[in-house]
């Protein structure tokens, strides 16, 4: 799909039609009243990110800044994935899986902020009471993860890749493909730098405006496929009610963009061009 400006236009007024369509649902489904479990919170907080996300694509598009969209993909694509790995596990083990998951990660911030922080910061953030237990509650977390890859079969003691988890999940396809894109906007890439770079050799015109429209177009439709295949992956989620949202108007507002067809990752012109 090469994005011509026309095409890009009328991707964004779909995109901010179905942002418009699922906004009270989201802010609805964000209020959740004495949860049993921590598995469907955590659920409702994937959504409320995505949606989150594919709003501000859709304000960065139509502000002329679809440029700096692509960063946003890549924590959808990897939340979509995890999801469906918890959908495929136990509840039990889902719940301990994500509580391991904060904690870790909990201690992993304190011991950052600990280390870099002024002198005096973190008692003055509160958080020295943490860092004085913090090697002993590390140690119950990873005994904790053992026990769930003792379970679960993961080849380390550390969490399991997203590429381990999208073997699992059948979704390793999707998960190069959107990769290898969004690798080049949250990593050095010297092809994303040159990108940058256009005309004859005497006076190379550098500016991000050049591949605009069209990293606004791989934003906009790949955020709303996340979004969508999130939503339906949530149908599988235990203590999260189907009932929140009407499935089939949501499937005829999203079948203009599905009409529309997939974004590629690199255009013909580009490679001709360099």
């Amino acid at each position: 799909m090469d994005c011509s400006l026309s095409q890009l236009d009328e991707l964004q007024k779909d995109v901010q039609n179905l942002v418009e369509f699922m906004r009270n649902s989201i802010e609805a489904l964000g209020v959740a009243s004495f949860p049993k479990r921590i598995f469907p919170v955590f659920c409702r907080a994937i959504l409320t990110r995505q949606f989150e996300s594919l709003d501000t694509i859709s304000h960065l598009v139509q502000e002329n800044m679809g440029h700096a969209a692509p960063p946003l993909l890549r924590p959808s694509c990897e939340e979509y994935i995890w999801l469906s790995y918890l959908n495929s596990i136990s509840v039990n083990d889902a719940e301990e899986l994500i509580v391991c998951m904060n904690d870790r990660e909990q201690l992993d911030m304190v011991k950052a902020q600990n280390s870099y922080g002024e002198p005096g910061t973190t008692e003055f953030l509160g958080l020295l009471p943490i860092v004085q237990i913090a090697s002993t509650k590390k140690q119950e977390v990873n005994k904790r993860l053992r026990g769930l890859r003792s379970r679960l079969g993961w080849r380390s003691d550390r969490l399991p890749t997203v590429g381990w988890l999208a073997r699992k999940t059948r979704k390793t396809r999707m998960y190069k493909f959107l990769y290898a894109a969004t690798s080049r906007f949250v990593h050095f890439s010297g092809m994303e730098l040159l990108r940058r770079s256009q005309g004859p050799s005497e006076k190379v015109a550098i500016s991000s405006t050049h591949y605009r429209d069209y990293w606004a177009a791989f934003a906009l439709y790949w955020g709303f496929h996340l979004f969508d295949a999130t939503l339906i992956e949530t149908r599988n989620t235990p203590g999260l009610s189907d009932g929140w949202m009407d499935w089939d108007d949501w499937t005829n507002v999203t079948q203009r963009i599905q009409e529309q067809g997939k974004v590629p990752i690199i255009t013909g012109d580009e490679v001709a061009l360099s």
